[in-house]
């Protein structure tokens, strides 16, 4: 456990890093940009940085085997772009809280992919963790309170973000034994970048971002809340199994329904806030000692 201790760290920071992402998304939003127009801007400068990093280390980091690429478009295509286009488009309807609640659905269905794909266990406390996991989140779109329910597009769309988000964990766990997580972080944005680049307009981009503050906010999108994340995020999963990765990193909604509530002015209801306290909880069964069995 204590050679795992630093791995779940990291994966928590990574999360906290993500949960002030809607910051980034509100101002660019309100530059007119739409959803697929600033997953275009945050996967671009990602892309500049990391292959800055990947030169400055090692310019061999840039080498990739053909027979993987098919994986990369799995973290690329279907996570990242679909994760974020779906996240983005859940902040803008739902709110900052309630859109990062709904991205943690990504737990339950890592879960199932990893024990069909990835042979992993499904301990009793993972399953107990999950069952936890999905009270609150029961709670946070209002079906076990009596606050305002979800659309039924808000409900899919905030799905949606947690699946793409559940592969990245899923194709990632096929990745982190044959490259660096600076290699798979890379690729993941180019490919993310490449595909999402016909279907945007860069001319409305620029006039969106061109601006010191526009640039600023196009720039700690790629740095703080997606370089730095998803190295730590995939340098932890090396060491962690992919489903404890993925419910560690529910730090996430957390820090993000803070930001709701103190920022955005968003009403933290008695049900959003049992659902964040349930959530909480189910961090601590992941992470709790197995001191009996242990010590056997």
């Amino acid at each position: 456990m204590k050679k795992n201790a630093l791995a779940y760290f990291s994966i928590a920071t990574a999360g906290t890093l993500w949960g002030i992402l809607a910051i980034f998304v509100n101002y660019l939003s309100s530059a007119g940009l739409s959803s697929p127009e600033i997953v275009e801007i945050r996967a671009f400068f990602s892309v500049l940085f990391l292959v800055l990093i990947c030169i400055f280390r090692n310019p061999a980091l840039l080498k990739i085997r053909g027979r993987d690429i098919p994986l990369f478009l799995g973290t690329g295509l279907v996570s990242i772009v679909l994760f974020n286009t779906c996240y983005f488009i859940t902040i803008r309807i739902s709110g900052v809280s309630t859109a990062a609640m709904l991205l943690y659905t990504a737990p339950a269905m890592v879960m199932a992919l990893s024990a069909l794909l990835l042979k992993e266990r499904l301990t009793a406390r993972k399953i107990l963790a999950l069952v936890i996991t999905a009270v609150g989140l029961l709670f946070v779109t209002g079906v076990l309170s009596s606050g305002e329910t979800l659309s039924g597009a808000a409900l899919l769309i905030g799905l949606g973000s947690g699946f793409g988000y559940a592969m990245y964990s899923i194709c990632g766990k096929f990745l982190v034994g044959k490259y660096e997580p600076l290699t798979i972080t890379t690729y993941t944005f180019l490919v993310a970048a490449l595909g999402l680049a016909p279907f945007v307009n860069f001319r409305h981009i620029y006039s969106g971002i061109s601006s010191w503050q526009g640039i600023g906010m196009s720039l700690g999108i790629a740095a703080a809340c997606t370089v730095i994340p998803f190295l730590c995020y995939t340098w932890g999963l090396k060491k962690a199994d992919a489903g404890k990765a993925s419910i560690i990193a529910t730090v996430e909604p957390l820090v993000a329904t803070v930001l709701g509530v103190v920022v955005y002015r968003e009403e933290l209801s008695a049900g959003k806030l049992a659902g964040i306290i349930l959530i909480l909880l189910a961090i601590v069964v992941v992470n709790r000692k197995k001191r009996a069995v242990e010590n056997r």
